[in-house]
């Protein structure tokens, strides 16, 4: 009965590691993501320097930060924001953006961030907000 018990058990945990390390909610995100990539969007009215930088990882955890100079009015407010990743698959990475800056509303007008790795492997396509009419490119060091 023991022996029974400690099979199941085993069964159990072996599949949930396969899942945990397979499954699209926790799925590794490539090395080819990892790094700092930096861009100035020249299509972008409100953004200046951009720098994503982002560590190896699974969907779930925390695996970067995103810089950027934002407008606000006329001038340009320097937000920063901690990306969680919430999805991969098919060379598209979305994550969430949460605010580390404590500069006006304009750094909360960013809450997501879409990655997607360009064929070079070298320049990543970027929309936030999920909205893709304003795509920038940046560029890995």
């Amino acid at each position: 009965m023991l022996a029974v018990l400690a099979v199941g058990a085993l069964g159990g945990v072996l599949e949930y590691l396969d899942h945990r390390t397979t499954g699209p909610h926790t799925a590794a995100l490539p090395k080819s993501y990892v790094g700092t990539w930096h861009g100035d969007p020249k299509n972008d009215p409100g953004a200046d320097q951009v720098t994503v930088r982002i560590a190896a990882g699974h969907v779930g955890d925390r695996l970067g930060t995103l810089n950027a100079a934002l407008d606000h009015d006329t001038d340009p407010v320097c937000c920063a924001f901690a990306l969680k990743a919430t999805s991969y698959a098919d060379n598209v990475a979305d994550f969430t953006a949460t605010p580390l800056s404590s500069s006006p509303a304009t750094c909360a007008s960013v809450s997501t961030l879409r990655l997607q790795l360009m064929p070079n492997q070298h320049q990543l396509l970027y929309f936030t907000n999920e909205q893709e009419t304003w795509p920038y490119y940046v560029n890995k060091d």
